[in-house]
Protein backbone atom coordinates (compact mmCIF):
# COMPACT_ATOMS: atom_id res chain seq x y z
CA UNK A 1 0.00 0.00 0.00
CA UNK A 2 3.10 2.68 1.06
CA UNK A 3 3.63 2.74 -3.07
CA UNK A 4 0.35 3.47 -4.56
CA UNK A 5 -0.01 6.44 -6.22
CA UNK A 6 -0.97 9.61 -5.25
CA UNK A 7 -1.38 13.10 -5.67
CA UNK A 8 -0.59 15.14 -2.41
CA UNK A 9 -2.37 19.10 -2.39
CA UNK A 10 -0.68 21.99 -0.40
CA UNK A 11 -2.60 25.42 -0.06
CA UNK A 12 -2.67 28.45 1.79
CA UNK A 13 -6.51 29.02 2.68
CA UNK A 14 -9.92 27.11 3.31
CA UNK A 15 -11.23 28.72 0.13
CA UNK A 16 -8.20 27.15 -1.79
CA UNK A 17 -9.54 23.55 -0.83
CA UNK A 18 -13.45 23.43 -1.18
CA UNK A 19 -13.42 22.44 -4.60
CA UNK A 20 -10.95 19.82 -4.28
CA UNK A 21 -12.51 18.00 -1.14
CA UNK A 22 -15.92 18.31 -2.96
CA UNK A 23 -14.49 16.67 -6.10
CA UNK A 24 -12.95 13.97 -4.61
CA UNK A 25 -14.84 13.44 -1.66
CA UNK A 26 -11.81 14.12 0.98
CA UNK A 27 -12.52 13.98 4.66
CA UNK A 28 -10.66 15.91 7.72
CA UNK A 29 -8.01 13.37 9.34
CA UNK A 30 -8.61 13.75 12.86
CA UNK A 31 -5.58 12.06 13.76
CA UNK A 32 -3.01 14.25 12.54
CA UNK A 33 -3.47 17.72 14.59
CA UNK A 34 -0.38 19.96 13.56
CA UNK A 35 -1.79 21.09 10.29
CA UNK A 36 -5.35 19.79 8.62
CA UNK A 37 -4.96 17.32 6.85
CA UNK A 38 -7.70 15.81 4.51
CA UNK A 39 -7.86 12.67 2.23
CA UNK A 40 -10.11 11.04 0.15
CA UNK A 41 -11.30 6.36 1.06
CA UNK A 42 -8.73 5.18 -1.01
CA UNK A 43 -5.87 7.37 -0.24
CA UNK A 44 -4.79 8.44 -3.70
CA UNK A 45 -5.75 11.62 -3.05
CA UNK A 46 -4.48 14.18 -0.01
CA UNK A 47 -4.19 18.28 1.24
CA UNK A 48 -2.50 20.01 3.73
CA UNK A 49 -3.80 23.43 4.41
CA UNK A 50 -0.37 25.15 5.44
CA UNK A 51 -1.13 28.39 5.67
CA UNK A 52 0.50 31.68 5.09
CA UNK A 53 4.45 31.87 4.44
CA UNK A 54 7.21 30.18 3.35
CA UNK A 55 7.76 27.99 6.55
CA UNK A 56 4.43 27.22 7.09
CA UNK A 57 4.44 25.59 3.33
CA UNK A 58 7.52 23.86 3.69
CA UNK A 59 6.67 22.52 7.38
CA UNK A 60 2.37 21.35 5.91
CA UNK A 61 4.62 19.98 3.14
CA UNK A 62 7.65 17.77 5.22
CA UNK A 63 4.09 16.66 7.44
CA UNK A 64 1.66 15.86 5.01
CA UNK A 65 4.43 13.75 3.09
CA UNK A 66 5.11 11.47 6.39
CA UNK A 67 1.30 11.49 7.33
CA UNK A 68 0.38 9.88 3.78
CA UNK A 69 3.36 7.97 4.11
CA UNK A 70 4.22 9.01 0.39
CA UNK A 71 7.23 8.04 -1.32
CA UNK A 72 9.29 9.01 -4.51
CA UNK A 73 6.34 8.23 -6.85
CA UNK A 74 4.19 10.39 -5.45
CA UNK A 75 3.01 13.94 -7.10
CA UNK A 76 2.70 17.28 -5.60
CA UNK A 77 0.80 20.52 -6.14
CA UNK A 78 1.29 23.66 -4.89
CA UNK A 79 -2.16 25.96 -5.71
CA UNK A 80 -3.23 29.28 -4.39
CA UNK A 81 -3.11 33.15 -5.19
CA UNK A 82 -0.60 35.42 -6.15
CA UNK A 83 -1.10 39.11 -6.54
CA UNK A 84 -0.19 41.21 -10.25
CA UNK A 85 -0.24 44.45 -11.15
CA UNK A 86 -2.22 43.64 -14.62
CA UNK A 87 -5.04 44.46 -14.94
CA UNK A 88 -6.90 41.19 -15.63
CA UNK A 89 -6.82 38.19 -13.64
CA UNK A 90 -5.72 34.81 -15.00
CA UNK A 91 -4.14 31.42 -13.89
CA UNK A 92 -0.63 30.37 -14.60
CA UNK A 93 1.26 26.96 -14.61
CA UNK A 94 5.00 27.87 -12.92
CA UNK A 95 8.04 27.65 -14.70
CA UNK A 96 10.19 29.86 -12.81
CA UNK A 97 10.84 30.87 -9.34
CA UNK A 98 12.61 34.07 -8.02
CA UNK A 99 13.40 34.25 -4.19
CA UNK A 100 13.16 38.03 -3.78
CA UNK A 101 15.90 38.84 -0.98
CA UNK A 102 18.09 36.71 -2.42
CA UNK A 103 17.59 36.21 -6.51
CA UNK A 104 18.03 32.62 -6.42
CA UNK A 105 15.97 31.37 -9.11
CA UNK A 106 14.39 27.47 -9.68
CA UNK A 107 12.43 25.99 -12.66
CA UNK A 108 9.62 23.28 -12.08
CA UNK A 109 9.23 21.08 -15.26
CA UNK A 110 6.16 22.16 -17.07
CA UNK A 111 3.06 19.43 -16.75
CA UNK A 112 0.03 21.78 -18.65
CA UNK A 113 0.03 21.23 -22.57
CA UNK A 114 -1.21 24.47 -23.16
CA UNK A 115 -4.10 24.38 -20.54
CA UNK A 116 -2.46 27.50 -18.79
CA UNK A 117 -0.12 30.23 -19.90
CA UNK A 118 3.35 29.56 -18.18
CA UNK A 119 4.98 32.34 -16.05
CA UNK A 120 7.55 33.01 -13.66
CA UNK A 121 6.62 34.54 -9.77
CA UNK A 122 8.53 36.18 -7.46
CA UNK A 123 8.53 34.67 -4.06
CA UNK A 124 8.71 37.47 -0.98
CA UNK A 125 8.16 38.02 2.49
CA UNK A 126 5.50 40.48 2.64
CA UNK A 127 3.51 41.28 -0.60
CA UNK A 128 5.19 44.58 -2.50
CA UNK A 129 2.56 47.28 -4.18
CA UNK A 130 5.94 48.75 -6.30
CA UNK A 131 6.85 44.99 -7.61
CA UNK A 132 6.65 45.00 -11.21
CA UNK A 133 6.72 40.97 -10.37
CA UNK A 134 4.14 38.21 -10.36
CA UNK A 135 4.85 37.12 -7.03
CA UNK A 136 3.55 35.04 -3.85
CA UNK A 137 4.33 34.14 -0.44
CA UNK A 138 5.11 30.49 -0.92
CA UNK A 139 6.11 28.40 -4.18
CA UNK A 140 10.00 28.90 -3.77
CA UNK A 141 9.94 27.43 -0.16
CA UNK A 142 7.40 24.88 -1.51
CA UNK A 143 9.31 23.98 -4.79
CA UNK A 144 12.21 23.94 -2.85
CA UNK A 145 11.50 21.33 -0.14
CA UNK A 146 9.69 18.25 -2.43
CA UNK A 147 12.03 18.49 -4.83
CA UNK A 148 13.98 17.07 -2.62
CA UNK A 149 11.77 13.97 -2.28
CA UNK A 150 11.01 13.20 -6.17
CA UNK A 151 11.50 14.29 -9.26
CA UNK A 152 10.48 17.69 -10.71
CA UNK A 153 8.11 15.86 -13.21
CA UNK A 154 5.81 14.75 -10.43
CA UNK A 155 5.43 18.88 -9.35
CA UNK A 156 3.19 21.29 -10.50
CA UNK A 157 2.48 24.78 -9.30
CA UNK A 158 -0.63 26.44 -10.63
CA UNK A 159 -0.91 30.28 -9.48
CA UNK A 160 -4.15 32.54 -9.70
CA UNK A 161 -3.32 36.19 -10.55
CA UNK A 162 -5.35 38.72 -8.84
CA UNK A 163 -4.57 42.29 -8.66
CA UNK A 164 -4.88 44.71 -5.88
CA UNK A 165 -8.31 45.74 -6.92
CA UNK A 166 -9.59 42.41 -6.67
CA UNK A 167 -7.69 40.29 -4.06
CA UNK A 168 -10.41 41.28 -1.09
CA UNK A 169 -13.03 40.25 -2.81
CA UNK A 170 -13.61 36.34 -1.35
CA UNK A 171 -16.35 35.62 -3.57
CA UNK A 172 -14.64 36.54 -6.67
CA UNK A 173 -11.28 34.89 -5.84
CA UNK A 174 -13.77 31.82 -5.31
CA UNK A 175 -15.01 32.26 -8.71
CA UNK A 176 -11.65 32.70 -10.21
CA UNK A 177 -10.95 29.10 -8.94
CA UNK A 178 -14.28 28.04 -10.33
CA UNK A 179 -13.90 28.81 -13.52
CA UNK A 180 -10.17 27.24 -13.69
CA UNK A 181 -11.14 24.60 -11.88
CA UNK A 182 -11.68 21.69 -15.04
CA UNK A 183 -8.23 22.64 -16.30
CA UNK A 184 -6.40 22.17 -12.76
CA UNK A 185 -8.50 18.75 -12.69
CA UNK A 186 -6.89 17.75 -16.24
CA UNK A 187 -3.34 18.30 -14.91
CA UNK A 188 -3.74 16.38 -11.88
CA UNK A 189 -4.78 13.14 -13.76
CA UNK A 190 -1.59 14.04 -16.45
CA UNK A 191 0.31 13.99 -12.81
CA UNK A 192 -1.80 11.01 -11.68
CA UNK A 193 -0.27 9.19 -14.69
CA UNK A 194 3.24 9.73 -13.95
CA UNK A 195 3.02 9.07 -10.66
CA UNK A 196 1.62 5.52 -11.55
CA UNK A 197 4.94 4.91 -14.01
CA UNK A 198 7.12 5.88 -10.93
CA UNK A 199 5.31 3.60 -9.16
CA UNK A 200 6.37 0.91 -11.45
CA UNK A 201 9.91 1.84 -10.81
CA UNK A 202 9.94 2.56 -7.26
CA UNK A 203 11.03 -0.91 -6.04
CA UNK A 204 13.72 -1.62 -8.60
CA UNK A 205 16.29 1.34 -9.36
CA UNK A 206 19.69 -0.19 -10.03
CA UNK A 207 22.62 -0.03 -7.80
CA UNK A 208 20.31 1.77 -4.77
CA UNK A 209 20.80 -0.89 -2.42
CA UNK A 210 24.19 -1.80 -3.55
CA UNK A 211 25.57 2.22 -2.97
CA UNK A 212 23.00 2.55 0.80
CA UNK A 213 24.86 -0.87 1.88
CA UNK A 214 28.38 1.10 1.75
CA UNK A 215 27.57 4.29 2.46
CA UNK A 216 25.11 6.00 4.91
CA UNK A 217 22.62 8.59 3.29
CA UNK A 218 20.12 10.50 5.23
CA UNK A 219 16.39 10.37 4.11
CA UNK A 220 16.28 13.14 2.05
CA UNK A 221 19.52 12.24 0.76
CA UNK A 222 17.87 8.65 -0.20
CA UNK A 223 15.11 10.24 -2.15
CA UNK A 224 17.65 12.26 -4.54
CA UNK A 225 20.16 9.18 -4.81
CA UNK A 226 16.77 7.50 -5.99
CA UNK A 227 16.13 10.37 -8.64
CA UNK A 228 19.61 10.72 -9.78
CA UNK A 229 19.94 6.50 -9.87
CA UNK A 230 17.25 6.90 -12.28
CA UNK A 231 18.67 9.67 -14.79
CA UNK A 232 21.97 8.29 -14.87
CA UNK A 233 20.35 4.62 -15.65
CA UNK A 234 18.29 5.95 -18.72
CA UNK A 235 21.78 7.67 -19.91
CA UNK A 236 24.63 5.21 -19.37
CA UNK A 237 25.00 1.16 -19.64
CA UNK A 238 28.48 1.28 -18.17
CA UNK A 239 29.22 0.25 -14.46
CA UNK A 240 28.42 2.72 -12.11
CA UNK A 241 29.99 0.58 -9.08
CA UNK A 242 33.91 1.29 -10.50
CA UNK A 243 33.20 5.01 -10.80
CA UNK A 244 32.10 5.66 -7.42
CA UNK A 245 33.88 3.46 -4.96
CA UNK A 246 36.49 6.13 -4.27
CA UNK A 247 33.81 7.88 -2.50
CA UNK A 248 33.41 7.29 0.74
CA UNK A 249 30.35 10.27 1.12
CA UNK A 250 27.14 10.99 0.07
CA UNK A 251 27.76 14.11 -0.35
CA UNK A 252 30.39 13.47 -2.96
CA UNK A 253 28.07 10.29 -4.68
CA UNK A 254 25.54 13.21 -5.35
CA UNK A 255 27.70 15.53 -6.87
CA UNK A 256 29.20 12.99 -9.01
CA UNK A 257 25.96 11.88 -9.99
CA UNK A 258 24.57 15.33 -10.99
CA UNK A 259 28.18 16.12 -12.94
CA UNK A 260 27.75 12.67 -15.10
CA UNK A 261 23.65 13.85 -15.57
CA UNK A 262 24.57 17.09 -16.76
CA UNK A 263 27.34 15.88 -19.14
CA UNK A 264 25.06 13.27 -20.84
CA UNK A 265 22.27 15.48 -20.92
CA UNK A 266 24.40 18.26 -22.91
CA UNK A 267 25.85 15.64 -25.00
CA UNK A 268 22.48 14.40 -26.19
Amino acid sequence: MLNISRVCRVVSLKEEMELFLDYYDMKFRKEFNLFPIYSDHSEKNWLVISGVGSLNVSFASIYLKNCSKSKSNVSWINFGYGLTNSKTCNCFVIDEIIKSNTNEKLYPSIVNIGLFERSKICTVEKFKNSNNFFQDLDSFSFFNTISKYVSKELIAIIKIAINKKNIQKKNYRRLLIKQNFEKIIKIEKILMRYSDLESLNILDVKYFEEIIKKVHFTTSEKFQLINLLKSWNNLYSHNLTKQIEKFSKSYNILKFLKGEISKGEFNW
